[in-house]
């Protein structure tokens, strides 16, 4: 329950943020000075309250995994993370 009163004020902050950033592009383009400080200035603010009731409250461990699923001939096994790090590395190492 917890949770899904924090996924509600990251909506409210995300919405119109997006909305927003997208008046704060055609401000630039009509030269609508006031309009642009106006929408940039709340695109800040939103910016600020989505970095605490979002970002902040990502699990960045689990960003790191990804789920792998092993199958038997038969059965599949539980589905395991396998942490994704190593394979980063050496795809990093193959651009160079």
């Amino acid at each position: 329950m917890k949770d899904s009163i924090w996924d509600l004020i990251t909506l409210a902050a995300a919405l119109p943020s997006q909305y927003l950033l997208y008046i704060v592009w055609m401000a630039i383009v009509m030269q609508a000075w006031i309009v642009f400080g106006v929408s940039s200035t709340i695109v800040v603010v939103l910016s600020v309250v989505l970095y605490f009731t979002w970002l902040r409250r990502l699990n960045y461990q689990s960003l790191n995994k990804r789920q792998v699923e092993y199958k038997d001939e038969d059965e599949s096994m539980p589905v395991e993370l396998e942490d994704v790090t190593a394979d980063t590395e050496t795809m990093v190492e193959d651009q160079k």
